[in-house]
């Protein structure tokens, strides 16, 4: 399926990911590898805007994860029409589709686990204004 993706500008949002083809519901549109850093490594990111495009590979912990591919460039939207389900023995992260996507459409993930979430404490954390 990657072979399809594509980087597009949004507005409002920056840089979004697309597809050229449609996906069907319950496909795997991405496996994508992460790079697992260190709590050090974390403490260092948080003064970063890298942190921004991390999962939380293990929150209590302070360990996050950077997914390469275009795994750390989806968008959020609630609700998303993909979801995000991490390996954490194989240090992946899987994009699937929760509906059928169409062709062009972008394609956003929940950035609270859930695809229908509503919380926005991923936003209001880091002073950003939430736009769906």
């Amino acid at each position: 399926m990657s072979g399809f993706l594509y980087i597009k500008e949004v507005e409002k949002k920056g840089r979004g990911v697309f597809s050229s083809v449609s996906i069907a519901e319950g496909e795997l549109i991405e496996l994508c590898p992460m790079l697992v850093f260190s709590p050090d490594d974390f403490e260092r990111m948080l003064s970063t805007f890298i942190i921004n495009y991390c999962f939380f590979y293990n929150q209590e912990k302070r360990i996050a994860g950077l997914a390469t591919g275009f795994g750390s460039l989806y968008n959020h939207r609630t609700p998303a029409n993909a979801y995000h389900k991490m390996n954490k023995e194989d240090k992946t992260v899987s994009i699937f589709a929760v509906n059928d996507i169409a062709a062009h459409e972008e394609i956003c993930i929940n950035y609270h686990g859930d695809h229908d979430s509503e919380l926005k404490i991923w936003f209001t954390s880091r002073g950003i204004e939430y736009c769906s």
